[in-house]
């Protein structure tokens, strides 16, 4: 009997044993603990525990972000041409920036950045140039840009022994003329180059050769440049002229060497035929006291070298010339008397560069931008290279 206590008790054992770990392990599970045990005397013990956690984080963040940028550019230009530049700029930067940073249990952060950026810029140019023509001239040491004719035909007159007439093709306009001649036992076929420069710069050429070169005093070549002179009114009236209705007649002008050289002058003073420029190429004047009576135009040319005409006749002339009329003198250095009708490289760009100059501006009257070769920069640059031995002008 004691046998079966032992084993009966062994198994009650084995059985609470076996009841209190799976009560454990339900514990456990559950997350919630309780606790109860039973014994054979009828107590009965719970334990609850109970816990709770709430955690909550609240985060906010606010950026404000405003960027204005204006951007105003005035820009005003005028051109007046006086030679005055005023310029006024005003540039005004504004950046502005504000951090707050506010934590009331909750974390605010608000960043404003604000940039103004106004340019206001006004600039005003005010530029004067007064020029009085500033259109490209062509160079007067070379041959002129103009294609040209020459004829012998219908020149004949009473008032000179031949002639030759040089006339541009390619101007549809009235063209300027003049007459020229050499001097002393010359004939026009001498003054060929200076015809042939002076056409290819856009005038019409009457040469001409007095009815006695040989003669020693000036009547023939008053009368050669009358006679030239009129008869370059009878071919513009005539039709079948190859200058037929293509000469200005208010512009007129003459050109003489030597003998021819007081010979226009003194044609020059009388002026029967309105002449409005004269040119003297070495002219001589034979003891005779002329000038005074000259309101056109003129050019006296002279050289150190001339035995002939001498420059101290041809600078009295100048000097007899008045005031108000527009004269200019130059006495080239190392210039001869000779050089006139032979010029050569050296001679034939020093003289065609006034001559032509000299005509543009008071025959044809077109271009104010030949004056710097006679009393400009180019004529100052001239004088410093030693073109000259002595230079007058007044009223050009």
């Amino acid at each position: 009997m004691s046998k079966y206590r032992h084993i009966f008790l062994l198994f009650l054992m084995l059985t609470l044993g076996m009841h209190f770990t799976i009560g454990c392990s339900d514990e456990d599970q559950t997350g919630e603990d309780t606790d109860s045990e039973s014994d054979t005397s009828g107590d009965t013990d719970t334990d609850t525990d109970t816990d709770t956690d709430t955690d909550t984080d609240t985060d906010t963040d606010t950026d404000t972000d405003t960027d204005t940028d204006t951007n105003t550019d005035t820009d005003t230009n005028t051109d007046t041409d006086t030679g005055t530049d005023t310029g006024i700029d005003t540039e005004t930067n504004t950046d502005t920036e504000t951090d707050t940073d506010t934590g009331t249990g909750t974390d605010t952060e608000t960043d404003t950045d604000t940039e103004i950026d106004t340019d206001t810029g006004t600039d005003t140019d005010t530029e004067t140039d007064t020029d009085t023509d500033t259109d490209p001239v062509d160079d007067p040491a070379l041959d002129g840009p103009h294609q040209y004719e020459s004829t012998v035909d219908n020149l004949e007159s009473d008032l000179y022994s031949e002639g030759e007439l040089f006339y541009p093709i390619d101007i549809e306009d009235p063209m300027p003329a003049v007459s020229l001649s050499g001097g002393y036992t010359n004939t026009h076929r001498q003054m060929e180059w200076l015809s042939r420069r002076i056409a290819s710069h856009g005038f019409v050429v009457l040469a001409i050769t007095p009815n006695n070169e040989y003669a020693l005093n000036h009547d023939q070549w008053i009368d050669a440049h009358n006679g030239a002179l009129q008869k370059i009114k009878d071919e513009n009236a005539r039709p079948d002229s190859p200058i037929y209705e293509s000469i200005d007649e208010e512009r007129l002008g003459m050109v003489g060497y030597s003998y021819g050289g007081g010979g226009v002058t003194l044609v020059a003073e009388d002026n029967t035929h309105s002449v409005i420029t004269v040119i003297g190429v070495c002219p001589y004047y034979g003891g005779k006291d002329l000038g005074e009576n000259v309101e056109i135009p003129i050019f006296y040319i002279a050289g150190t070298n001339d035995v002939l005409s001498w420059p101290i006749a041809v600078k009295n002339t100048y000097d007899r010339t008045p005031e108000t009329t527009s004269k200019l003198y130059i006495n080239y250095d190392g210039l001869a008397h000779m050089n006139v009708i032979w010029p050569g490289e050296e001679w034939t760009p020093k003289l065609s560069t006034h001559i032509i100059s000299f005509l543009k501006l008071y025959l044809a009257g077109d271009n104010e931008g030949y004056m710097t070769y006679i009393a400009g920069e180019a004529f100052e640059s001239q004088t410093l290279e030693g073109w000259f031995s002595e230079t007058n002008s007044a009223s050009l």
